[in-house]
């Protein structure tokens, strides 16, 4: 096959979560009121992923960045990602 002939897709994902409280490693973040999430995330051809969520918390927003990484070894499926959290 050549390269011209390869395709190439990639996805785009959306979500929303609306809930009752939102607590993250044990704190309430939203002092037991409902919160509403809206992710989207960019399925990226080798197994990536980037993504951006956003959540109402007790002092504004909350915004995170992510990247994924997904795999196989062995019949193992892994993943590993790394996050960075704004609170605006």
């Amino acid at each position: 096959m050549s390269l011209s002939e390869a395709k190439i897709q990639s996805v785009v994902s959306a979500n929303i979560t609306i809930a009752n409280d939102y607590v993250w490693r044990g704190k309430i973040q939203t002092n037991d009121n409902k919160f509403v999430q809206i992710g989207f995330n960019y399925d990226v051809v080798n197994s990536e992923v980037l993504g951006i969520l956003s959540s109402n918390v007790i002092n504004g927003a909350e915004v995170n960045y992510y990247i994924s990484y997904l795999g196989e070894v062995v019949d193992i499926d892994y993943s590993y990602s790394e996050d960075t959290i704004l609170t605006v």
